[in-house]
């Protein structure tokens, strides 16, 4: 399936391929983000992807011929789709990424997953953050924004949060993970897979004048 911010008519073919490839890439995870063993192949695949956008980027960037100011745009954006992948395979696989603009996944990811059968809810608050629950099929995926403004330096207006299940046993909430947020950023809190069980958050909490 195809996203439908996909990178079309770049002048130079190298970018229509790499385009059409991180449309593939971006699909793949989007249709089938249940199985962990693709997820996995995926976060190295996007890696390399990376790279290579970063590196076509910079000569693109510096170059006198006449295709590479057309090109830019677009690597541009794909340097964005590939920024919003990697936040969420990473974390998948086991890689903590520090959070990622909240402009920046809602107007790529965010955008585009309807579209794919993904949907989102809120499933909890406090003063300062969202946490959204996104589901396709049977995976669900939480993200917690903290919608203060951003801030460059001195605390960030950084919120550190954490997110609790009820434990039956001890008739208790169990704290699982605790995270920090910055302002106007979104953070990765939990998934669940055909290998990792999802978490019921039963109760959050978060506060700010956090020490970073």
């Amino acid at each position: 399936m195809l996203i439908s911010i996909q990178l079309l008519s770049a002048q130079s073919q190298l970018v229509n391929e790499m385009s059409n490839a991180v449309t593939e890439l971006t699909g793949s995870f989007m249709d089938n983000p249940y199985h962990h063993s693709n997820t996995i192949k995926l976060y190295d695949l996007t890696q390399q992807f990376k790279k290579t956008a970063d590196e076509v980027y910079s000569e693109a960037l510096y170059s006198n011929h006449p295709q590479a100011s057309s090109d830019l745009p677009y690597l541009r954006n794909m340097k964005g789709i590939l920024k919003c992948l990697d936040f969420v395979v990473a974390n998948i696989a086991g890689y903590s990424r520090g959070g990622i603009d909240a402009a920046e996944w809602e107007g790529m990811f965010h955008y585009i997953m309807p579209g794919f059968g993904w949907t989102y809810k809120v499933i909890h608050s406090t003063e300062d953050i969202v946490f959204y629950e996104y589901s396709k099929d049977n995976f669900r995926m939480v993200l917690a924004k903290n919608i203060r403004p951003k801030k460059d330096g001195g605390d960030y207006n950084a919120n550190s949060f954490s997110c609790y299940t009820w434990q039956p046993v001890y008739k208790e909430h169990y704290a699982f993970t605790s995270r920090v947020v910055f302002g106007g950023n979104y953070q990765f809190v939990e998934y669940g897979d055909d290998e990792i069980k999802y978490k019921i958050i039963s109760k959050v909490s978060s506060k700010r004048d956090i020490d970073l």
